[in-house]
């Protein structure tokens, strides 16, 4: 199966067992981590500290906007401003392996204004790659207050919340490669650039036509 890593000590402040050593509850998890990485490519993660109650909502929202009709979820779609790659799309839109797959899903990307890229990581690829510019300095396309309320400031918190997260993986990660722990965030973690995909798998009624979940 898919391993489960304890990432609590890389958290901070850690989150290990009282009596427990932190250096070798690290050890521990790095080693897990290379185990992990090297001989299945996925794994999950346990001991996380992040809010529950914020991830609790985030689902339920996410099946309050997705219970919308069909033409309200539109208002938020993504056909109409390709280039920026944030929005609502409906089942079947997405082609796994040649077949539609069977979900919907809404887009969300981290917001940045042209002031917080220039300088950095971000602004050196929109130099060298002017095309990007209206996926990095897009905006999302949220849900209305009233059709869904508080969906926008439920995600934004989640953001928040998986950026942390986040981070103390890439320290767990550093960790495993004989790396100090901070080396991902000169520069990268720093500087992230979130994708968030909110997904939706209805029923579907026949079947072999797509892929489904």
């Amino acid at each position: 199966g898919i391993p489960v890593i304890d990432i609590g000590p890389f958290l901070r402040p850690p989150r290990v067992k009282e009596g427990v050593d932190l250096a070798a509850a690290k050890r521990a998890t790095a080693k897990d981590l290379v185990i992990a990485c090297s001989e299945c490519g996925f794994f999950y993660v346990k001991n996380h500290g992040a809010d529950k109650d914020v991830c609790r909502q985030a689902h339920e929202v996410a099946r309050q906007f997705f219970a919308l009709p069909g033409d309200v979820k539109m208002k938020t779609g993504i056909a109409a401003d390709k280039d920026v790659g944030r929005g609502y799309q409906p089942v079947g839109k997405n082609v796994t392996k040649g077949r539609p797959d069977m979900h919907e899903a809404l887009d969300l990307m981290v917001e940045k204004g042209r002031e917080e890229v220039e300088g950095g990581s971000l602004g050196a690829i929109l130099k060298r790659h002017p095309e990007l510019t209206p996926l990095v300095l897009g905006r999302n396309k949220w849900p209305e207050e009233a059709d869904v309320p508080g969906f926008k400031e439920c995600y934004e918190r989640y953001a928040e919340e998986m950026l942390k997260l986040g981070e103390s993986v890439m320290r767990g990660m550093a960790a495993s490669l004989g790396l100090e722990e901070d080396f991902f965030a000169k520069g990268l973690t720093n500087e992230s650039f979130w994708v968030m995909r909110v997904i939706g798998y209805p029923p579907v009624d026949v079947e072999g036509e797509g892929v489904g979940c």
